[in-house]
Formats: C-alpha cells, structure tokens, sequence
C-alpha cells in the first residue's frame, strides 16, 4: 500500500485502485495461458505459415488440417499478445515481436520458444512447490531421470534444446570477441559450449586462438557440423564429461558454464 493508500484507509475511504498494478499481476496470473497459445502457435509453425505478408484464418487451418472457429480464437488470442496483428476480420499478419518467432528471421526465438514452450519443460516446474521446500530439484520426480538424462533418452528434444541454446547464445557470439582480449591466450575451453557457436565466433576473430569444446556427449552431437562449416575443426578439441563434475586441463582461459560472461583466466603452473 502507498503512503497515499494508507492516508484513505485511515481517513475511512476505500484507496482508488491502482490499475497498472492490478493489470501487471493479471498478465502473471495468466502468465502460462499465454505460455501455451505461444507454444502452440511455435509447434504449428504458424509464423512461418504467415511469413512475410498476410494470411487468413480459414487458409491456415486449410493449410494445418485444423478446425477454423478455434484455429481464429488461437490466432486472436496471439493478436492479444502483440505476435500477431488482424488488419481485417479473419485476416493476420505478424508484428515485429512476432516476427522473431519465424525460423528464417534474423535473431530468430522461434528455436528457443519452441523449446522453452515444450511440454516436457513446462512439466518440469509442476512441483516447484516442493523444490521450494526442499531445495531439491523435482524433475526426476516427474520424469524418473533429471534433465540431461532425459535429454540422454530422447535425442530429437536434445537437438531441440541445443539449437535453443545456440540461438540464445547468438547475441553473446556477436559481441564477446570484440570486448575482451582473447587474443593473449593460447587455449581457450568453453565448458558446456553445445555446439560451439561461442567458441567458433571467438576463434574466427582470434586466428591464432585454439580451443576446447567441452560438454556432454548429446550436447557436443551438433558441435562437428557446426565447427566443419566455419573451417575450424582442426583448432577444436571436443571433449566430452559432466560440467557439474570437472573439467578438462589444458587451457589457459575458460569460459564457465552456465554464465557464458563470465570469463576464468588459468592460474599460471
């Protein structure tokens, strides 16, 4: 309560309503509702069906096989959330936010929406309650395995989640190279690096810098693809192991995992 609020209160009158706040809590309360229309939408491929003009509701769900009364609810509900706007009764194009969520957009989400809007992920937060108590993780209580052993288990959602997280690291990958001096360095290991898109756009701007490319086996499975296209397999050494548990010897920079901005200069012998 405002000091304002309190002032009405003790004066015996009702507070006015504060609306932006009240609609602020309204957006978390229905916070997963958009979660799933957003998810959906992704798993639909529905931005990429749209592209970059316009596309009615009756030829998407043409298109998807869909029922056409609640393909339009799900693509007003986007509408809703600024993704999508209606420039006529029935007829959709993408905003710029919604344009993020196409796969041949530049700085696209759509591989990290897709992933994050899984319902093996959003499953893994049903037991937050107990987590909280406990301080446990609960996901092996959902799954009967944690994390990456289920993403062990199921090679298509471990693909998924390393195209999510080199998407999410694109934006670091531009930007590190040029505002640190990584070029005093001989061995640079990034520890839990995926498929290396960090790595490689630190090697391009050093040619002189070789590195060490460290996670576990399904998160290295894209890394040699990736580094053969930049031509720099030879100047990696990918080598596989629990991050939680070690890792490798031999550099004389590291890049820690899960905080790619934070960078750990070796001790000298």
């Amino acid at each position: 309560m405002t000091d304002g609020q309190d002032q009405e209160a003790r004066n015996g009158r009702e507070a006015p309503v504060d609306w932006q706040a009240r609609g602020a809590l309204s957006r978390l309360v229905l916070g997963q509702m958009a979660t799933q229309a957003l998810g959906t939408a992704v798993r639909f491929d529905v931005f990429d069906r749209i592209g970059p003009g316009e596309l009615s509701a009756d030829a998407l769900a043409e298109s998807l096989g869909t029922h056409p009364q609640a393909t339009l609810r799900l693509l007003r509900a986007l509408a809703g959330l600024q993704l999508l706007s209606e420039t006529e009764p029935g007829l959709f194009r993408t905003t710029a936010a919604g344009g993020f969520l196409r796969t041949d957009t530049a700085g696209s989400m759509a591989a990290m929406a897709r992933m994050f809007t899984d319902p093996v992920m959003l499953r893994g937060w049903d037991l937050l309650d107990e987590s909280v108590r406990s301080g446990g993780t609960t996901f092996e209580t959902v799954f009967g395995t944690d994390f990456f052993g289920h993403l062990k288990e199921h090679p298509e959602l471990s693909a998924a989640f390393n195209e999510a997280m080199s998407q999410g690291t694109r934006l670091t990958a531009d930007t590190v190279p040029h505002h640190y001096d990584f070029g005093r360095f001989s061995t640079l290991v990034d520890i839990g690096g995926g498929d290396g898109t960090l790595l490689a756009s630190i090697l391009r701007e050093h040619p002189k810098l070789r590195g060490i490319l460290f996670d576990t086996a399904e998160g290295l499975a894209q890394a040699p693809r990736r580094l053969a296209d930049e031509g720099l397999t030879g100047r990696v050494a990918l080598e596989t192991g629990d991050f939680f548990a070690s890792a490798p010897a031999g550099g004389d920079l590291y890049l820690p995992a899960p905080n790619i901005f934070q960078i750990i200069e070796a001790s000298p012998a």
